[in-house]
């Protein structure tokens, strides 16, 4: 049996993971309505919940890789996000291509995109973003260890993602 302490740690790490996906669904809800001239509601990989998962993933890779190489600054932050969260979309779009035998995504259309899988700008995009998730990790954890919903509010939102992708899958 867990101990509460260790419950609430991996509450804490789903409810983040939940904020992320979430801030990267928002983000992608709005680029989607500004390019299209009129709101597009954005249907990612979860089609019925506003959640991108690949910010979540992509938030905690970039962030344990450079909490591990400590001494951190925002430019260093910036730049290792914008590295490491390229590589994890390039990753993601293949695994997903080949899995889905469809594109979920395509830069195509943009300026120094590379095989439609990545692009320079939305890797600076997710490089800021990181720098928003390092902010924001600390004051989410504390946050969440501190209520006493944080176990209620990560198995639901769990669950929900976990029927969603059955659903979608």
């Amino acid at each position: 049996m867990l101990k509460s302490d260790a419950v609430k740690k991996i509450a804490a790490y789903v409810n983040e993971f939940t904020i992320y996906s979430f801030l990267g669904w928002t983000y992608e809800t709005v680029c989607e309505s500004i390019f299209a001239g009129r709101f597009v509601l954005n249907e990612g990989f979860l089609r019925h919940l506003p959640v991108c998962p690949i910010y979540g993933v992509g938030s905690f890779i970039a962030l344990a890789v450079m909490y591990r190489i400590g001494n951190l600054n925002k430019l260093k932050v910036f730049i290792g996000g914008t590295i490491i969260t390229t590589v994890v979309e390039y990753i993601a779009a293949i695994i997903l291509e080949s899995l889905l035998h469809k594109r979920l995504w395509d830069y195509t259309p943009w300026i120094f995109d590379f095989q439609g899988r990545v692009s320079l700008i939305s890797s600076l995009i997710f490089g800021l973003g990181c720098v928003v998730a390092f902010w924001l990790r600390p004051r989410c954890r504390e946050y969440c260890l501190k209520r006493q919903w944080t176990v209620v509010t990560a198995a639901l939102c769990l669950l929900a993602m976990v029927i969603d992708f059955l659903i979608v899958v």
